[in-house]
Protein backbone atom coordinates (compact mmCIF):
# COMPACT_ATOMS: atom_id res chain seq x y z
CA UNK A 1 0.00 0.00 0.00
CA UNK A 2 1.32 3.43 -0.87
CA UNK A 3 2.29 5.69 1.99
CA UNK A 4 -0.41 8.28 1.18
CA UNK A 5 -3.16 5.63 1.28
CA UNK A 6 -1.81 4.25 4.54
CA UNK A 7 -2.08 7.66 6.25
CA UNK A 8 -5.59 8.10 4.89
CA UNK A 9 -6.62 4.72 6.37
CA UNK A 10 -5.12 5.62 9.76
CA UNK A 11 -6.94 8.96 9.75
CA UNK A 12 -10.23 7.34 8.70
CA UNK A 13 -9.98 4.72 11.47
CA UNK A 14 -9.14 7.38 14.06
CA UNK A 15 -12.18 9.41 13.03
CA UNK A 16 -14.39 6.33 13.08
CA UNK A 17 -13.26 5.26 16.56
CA UNK A 18 -13.65 8.72 18.08
CA UNK A 19 -16.88 9.76 16.33
CA UNK A 20 -19.91 9.78 18.61
CA UNK A 21 -21.84 6.55 18.27
CA UNK A 22 -24.52 7.91 20.61
CA UNK A 23 -24.88 11.23 22.32
CA UNK A 24 -22.06 11.41 24.85
CA UNK A 25 -20.37 8.22 23.66
CA UNK A 26 -17.62 7.00 21.40
CA UNK A 27 -15.81 3.70 21.15
CA UNK A 28 -12.38 5.08 22.04
CA UNK A 29 -13.12 7.70 24.70
CA UNK A 30 -13.23 5.36 27.75
CA UNK A 31 -9.67 4.31 26.88
CA UNK A 32 -8.63 7.96 27.01
CA UNK A 33 -10.09 8.47 30.51
CA UNK A 34 -7.21 6.70 32.22
CA UNK A 35 -7.16 3.41 34.12
CA UNK A 36 -10.43 1.91 35.35
CA UNK A 37 -10.47 2.41 39.13
CA UNK A 38 -13.76 0.75 40.00
CA UNK A 39 -16.75 -0.84 38.29
CA UNK A 40 -20.10 -1.02 40.11
CA UNK A 41 -23.18 -2.84 38.79
CA UNK A 42 -26.48 -1.73 40.31
CA UNK A 43 -29.65 -3.80 39.78
CA UNK A 44 -32.52 -1.61 38.55
CA UNK A 45 -34.75 -2.70 41.42
CA UNK A 46 -32.36 -0.85 43.78
CA UNK A 47 -33.26 2.45 42.06
CA UNK A 48 -36.09 4.70 43.25
CA UNK A 49 -38.71 6.47 41.17
CA UNK A 50 -41.34 5.56 38.64
CA UNK A 51 -42.20 2.28 36.98
CA UNK A 52 -42.87 -1.11 38.46
CA UNK A 53 -40.84 -4.25 39.16
CA UNK A 54 -41.21 -7.06 36.65
CA UNK A 55 -39.90 -10.60 37.19
CA UNK A 56 -37.76 -11.89 34.29
CA UNK A 57 -35.87 -15.19 34.26
CA UNK A 58 -33.02 -13.83 32.13
CA UNK A 59 -32.56 -10.65 34.17
CA UNK A 60 -29.35 -10.63 36.19
CA UNK A 61 -31.21 -10.63 39.53
CA UNK A 62 -34.50 -12.00 38.12
CA UNK A 63 -36.11 -8.53 38.24
CA UNK A 64 -36.33 -5.47 36.00
CA UNK A 65 -37.99 -2.07 36.31
CA UNK A 66 -40.54 -1.33 33.58
CA UNK A 67 -40.62 2.33 32.54
CA UNK A 68 -42.66 4.24 29.96
CA UNK A 69 -42.08 7.61 28.29
CA UNK A 70 -41.98 10.40 30.86
CA UNK A 71 -40.93 8.12 33.71
CA UNK A 72 -37.56 8.06 35.47
CA UNK A 73 -35.54 6.30 38.14
CA UNK A 74 -32.63 7.53 40.24
CA UNK A 75 -29.97 6.18 42.57
CA UNK A 76 -27.48 7.71 44.99
CA UNK A 77 -23.85 6.65 44.61
CA UNK A 78 -20.47 7.60 46.02
CA UNK A 79 -17.37 8.36 44.00
CA UNK A 80 -14.33 6.20 44.88
CA UNK A 81 -11.09 7.94 45.88
CA UNK A 82 -9.05 9.20 42.94
CA UNK A 83 -11.85 8.97 40.36
CA UNK A 84 -12.42 11.99 38.13
CA UNK A 85 -14.55 10.53 35.28
CA UNK A 86 -17.70 8.42 35.24
CA UNK A 87 -19.03 6.35 32.34
CA UNK A 88 -22.34 4.48 32.49
CA UNK A 89 -23.85 1.53 30.59
CA UNK A 90 -27.43 0.28 30.81
CA UNK A 91 -28.67 -3.33 30.41
CA UNK A 92 -32.26 -3.34 29.14
CA UNK A 93 -34.98 -5.21 27.27
CA UNK A 94 -37.27 -3.54 24.75
CA UNK A 95 -40.03 -5.62 23.17
CA UNK A 96 -40.65 -3.40 20.17
CA UNK A 97 -42.13 -4.26 16.80
CA UNK A 98 -42.29 -0.55 15.93
CA UNK A 99 -39.63 1.57 14.21
CA UNK A 100 -39.97 4.03 17.12
CA UNK A 101 -37.73 3.15 20.10
CA UNK A 102 -37.42 4.58 23.57
CA UNK A 103 -34.65 7.05 24.31
CA UNK A 104 -32.76 6.70 27.60
CA UNK A 105 -31.20 9.89 28.93
CA UNK A 106 -28.62 9.84 31.73
CA UNK A 107 -27.62 12.63 34.10
CA UNK A 108 -25.61 12.99 37.31
CA UNK A 109 -27.31 15.68 39.35
CA UNK A 110 -27.95 18.48 36.88
CA UNK A 111 -25.14 17.38 34.51
CA UNK A 112 -26.31 15.69 31.31
CA UNK A 113 -24.09 12.67 30.56
CA UNK A 114 -25.62 11.43 27.32
CA UNK A 115 -28.41 9.35 25.86
CA UNK A 116 -29.02 6.37 23.62
CA UNK A 117 -31.87 4.86 21.66
CA UNK A 118 -32.82 1.47 23.07
CA UNK A 119 -32.93 -0.90 20.13
CA UNK A 120 -35.52 -3.66 19.95
CA UNK A 121 -34.71 -6.94 21.70
CA UNK A 122 -37.66 -8.71 20.05
CA UNK A 123 -41.35 -8.22 19.35
CA UNK A 124 -44.76 -9.74 19.92
CA UNK A 125 -44.05 -10.24 23.62
CA UNK A 126 -40.92 -12.29 22.93
CA UNK A 127 -38.39 -9.49 23.54
CA UNK A 128 -39.07 -8.75 27.21
CA UNK A 129 -36.83 -11.55 28.47
CA UNK A 130 -34.00 -10.81 25.99
CA UNK A 131 -31.42 -8.25 27.10
CA UNK A 132 -29.02 -5.87 25.40
CA UNK A 133 -26.48 -3.45 26.84
CA UNK A 134 -25.74 0.08 25.72
CA UNK A 135 -22.23 1.21 25.00
CA UNK A 136 -20.58 3.25 27.74
CA UNK A 137 -22.16 6.71 27.94
CA UNK A 138 -20.18 9.67 29.27
CA UNK A 139 -18.06 10.96 30.64
CA UNK A 140 -19.41 12.84 33.61
CA UNK A 141 -16.84 14.84 35.52
CA UNK A 142 -16.79 13.62 39.11
CA UNK A 143 -14.41 14.08 41.99
CA UNK A 144 -14.14 11.81 44.97
CA UNK A 145 -15.63 13.04 48.17
CA UNK A 146 -18.02 12.17 50.95
CA UNK A 147 -21.06 13.60 49.22
CA UNK A 148 -23.41 11.21 47.49
CA UNK A 149 -24.22 11.89 43.86
CA UNK A 150 -27.50 11.03 42.15
CA UNK A 151 -27.70 9.20 38.81
CA UNK A 152 -30.93 9.80 36.85
CA UNK A 153 -32.33 7.69 33.98
CA UNK A 154 -35.19 9.32 32.08
CA UNK A 155 -37.23 7.58 29.37
CA UNK A 156 -38.74 9.42 26.41
CA UNK A 157 -40.47 8.55 23.14
CA UNK A 158 -40.98 4.99 22.03
CA UNK A 159 -43.81 2.73 21.03
CA UNK A 160 -45.98 3.28 24.11
CA UNK A 161 -45.12 -0.10 25.69
CA UNK A 162 -41.99 1.15 27.45
CA UNK A 163 -38.66 -0.43 28.25
CA UNK A 164 -37.36 -2.62 31.06
CA UNK A 165 -34.12 -1.69 32.82
CA UNK A 166 -32.21 -4.67 34.22
CA UNK A 167 -29.08 -3.03 35.62
CA UNK A 168 -26.83 0.00 35.36
CA UNK A 169 -23.04 -0.25 35.48
CA UNK A 170 -20.89 2.64 36.68
CA UNK A 171 -17.28 2.81 35.46
CA UNK A 172 -15.04 5.12 37.46
CA UNK A 173 -11.79 6.37 35.91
Amino acid sequence: MKKSKWWFMVLAMALLLTAPVMTGCSLLQPLLSGPLLKQVQIPAEKFEGDGYKQQRGNAQNDWTVHLRAGESIDKNFSVPPGATKLWVSVRYSNDNGSPISERVTLAVGAEFIGSFTAGSTGSGGNGWNVFSESLKIGPANVESGGDDRILYLVISGGDGYGIEIDSVTLYFY
